[in-house]
């Protein structure tokens, strides 16, 4: 019936999916994803205001796991149902219910998984797995090359109708939104459609680094850098846990007081521009996740 694939950049906070299915308009009712939050998938027998939901929660602080568990508890036909959720930190929690149709079952790792139901069997998921660990370059290639792999091992055991590509950036809206809705190839199609939004809407660009501390104290003064290719960036906005922190100055450093203890979410990233477009920017964003203790 349905196959997706969910994951997590660590560095540059992409999340999205991939998902293909033998019903119509797949990516109407599936994917969910925000960029500096995380990336939710609800399918098998499909209830679409999970993810939303889902998304909520863990845009409130709440990990993968509690917040599929926490939207569920009123679902009476939660057995029914597949729910994935990948958060900012990588971590991974996926529901399979009990009576989804086989063959059903879900394959996590750090910052992905892979998961269908009513596939041709486990060596989907485990193929698709292998391939997104041994791709290197953007979530994007990641997610396709997985995708690929689970598709080559039989994929969704009723055939496809419709697939669905999603990735959200930080700063950028959207990044990558690509549908096919109904079409007699949709799996070529979507492949089709990644390599021109490639050339037009989602450019590729160099990638952002930032440097900073892994654990400070309660009232330090931390410095951040932010390169590209071994170059400092100025005019590079700092933001720590939504809140901005200033411009990096001509080393591309920046320097600030973490105030309070607990964990702070840093992104390094071009100020937003007009449109968000993907094509209004000339970096990918870089984040870290830095320990005040």
């Amino acid at each position: 019936m349905t196959f997706s694939v969910i994951g997590y950049d660590p560095r540059n906070g992409d999340t999205g999916m991939v998902i293909s299915t033998w019903a119509l308009a797949v990516g109407s009712r599936v994917p969910n994803a925000e960029a500096t939050v995380g990336a939710v998938a609800t399918q098998a027998n499909t209830n679409a205001s999970l993810g939303p939901r889902v998304l909520d929660l863990l845009r409130a602080g709440r990990s993968p796991r509690a917040a599929i568990e926490t939207a569920l508890e009123d679902d009476s036909a939660r057995d029914q149902r597949q729910v994935v959720a990948v958060d900012t930190h990588g971590a991974v929690f996926a529901w399979t219910g009990a009576t989804t149709k086989p063959w059903s079952g879900h394959l996590i790792a750090e910052n992905v998984a892979t998961f269908g139901n009513l596939i041709v069997g486990e060596q989907v998921l485990t193929d698709a797995m292998a391939a997104y660990q041994a791709t290197d370059g953007e979530l994007r290639d990641r997610l396709l090359a997985a995708y690929r792999a689970g598709q080559a091992a039989g994929g969704d055991a009723q055939g496809v109708q419709s697939a669905a590509f999603y990735v959200a950036r930080i700063n950028t809206y959207p990044f990558i939104d690509l549908r096919v809705d109904d079409h007699p190839a949709p799996i070529e199609e979507l492949h089709r459609l990644a390599e021109l939004a490639q050339r037009s809407i989602a450019p590729r660009l160099p990638q952002l680094t930032l440097d900073a501390p892994q654990v400070a104290k309660p009232g330090e003064t931390v410095t951040v850098r932010v390169t590209c290719e071994g170059q400092p960036l100025p005019a590079i906005a700092i933001r720590a846990n939504g809140e901005d922190r200033g411009l990096t100055d001509p080393d591309g450093g920046l320097t600030f007081t973490v105030a309070t203890g607990g964990e702070i979410y840093l992104i390094a990233a071009q100020p937003p521009t007009a449109t968000r477009a993907a094509a209004s920017y000339q970096f990918i964003p870089a984040v870290r996740w830095l320990h005040v203790e």
